[in-house]
């Protein structure tokens, strides 16, 4: 699939759910990344078996490789902006499950640290830019990926990268910082599912390092993991954003650390 098929479809599903301009404004930000890293992974051509998609939400990426998975579970939040998408996911013979993981594995009394599936379920788990919205340990829920994979399962992680250059400089000269306060006041009161929650905030994001000790202290094996690099309308920049992101290309490529995403690609 090239890049120009994966927007065709993708658009076609974002029309069929009528969301074009609205809950699928992220994805048109960062579509090419999204593309490249289906490809980065090896996704796009290959069987993947029982796949297990974390929180897509409108990446669409449950669309993409349907054709290449035997079957397609997606797991969402409790959020009603993912609405438009159920009908198109049983159009498609794809298994939504809609649940709550922080009243799963949080600190809810009675949580049941458990997901709903049998043990050795899935060939194939994405688990893209998700991990740094939980507000609750992240433990008993990889473990319990452990359980639900198959032996030779493929898990691909990726989150942001606590140690970025864009977020070392933010510290140093104080970008972004009250944006991010502000968005604690503007969600304060948010309601989904009849509760007050919000699902968008970073609560946790993590350095390569502590990422790997992560999944290897659950029970993983790493086959692979690093950095990586993606930007928002990255086939858009002009003028001073274009040499920005060109300057910060030719630094990563010295300095991967500075990317902006850390992954792993685990198996049990």
């Amino acid at each position: 699939m090239t890049r120009q098929e994966f927007q065709a479809l993708t658009n076609e599903v974002s029309l069929a759910a009528g969301v074009v301009g609205n809950q699928d404004a992220y994805f048109y930000e960062h579509a090419v990344r999204i593309y490249d890293w289906c490809a980065r992974f090896n996704l796009l051509d290959r069987d993947l078996g029982d796949v297990l998609d974390i929180g897509p939400f409108y990446a669409y990426t449950p669309f993409v490789l349907k054709k290449h998975a035997r079957s397609m579970t997606v797991i969402e939040g409790d959020d009603p902006a993912i609405e438009p998408l159920r009908a198109l996911y049983e159009k498609a013979g794809t298994d939504l499950r809609v649940l709550d993981l922080a009243e799963l594995f949080g600190t809810v009394r009675g949580a049941s640290r458990r997901l709903p599936f049998e043990d050795a379920s899935f060939d194939t788990i994405l688990f893209w830019e998700t991990l740094e919205h939980f507000s609750f340990n992240p433990v008993p829920f990889l473990r319990e990926l452990k359980r639900i994979a198959r032996p030779g399962c493929r898990i691909i992680t990726v989150v942001p990268n606590r140690a970025s250059l864009f977020n070392i400089l933010s510290l140093f000269f104080g970008w972004n910082q009250a944006r991010v306060m502000n968005g604690y006041f503007e969600h304060a009161d948010d309601i989904s599912d009849g509760k007050n929650v919000y699902h968008g905030f970073h609560w946790r994001e993590y350095t390569l390092l502590e990422f790997r000790h992560l999944f290897e202290n659950s029970g993983f094996k790493i086959l692979e993991s690093g950095h990586i690099l993606g930007f928002m309308h990255a086939d858009k920049a002009r003028g001073k954003k274009l040499l920005i992101r060109k300057i910060y290309q030719a630094l990563f490529g010295l300095v991967p650390a500075s990317g902006t995403d850390v992954f792993t690609v685990c198996t049990v």
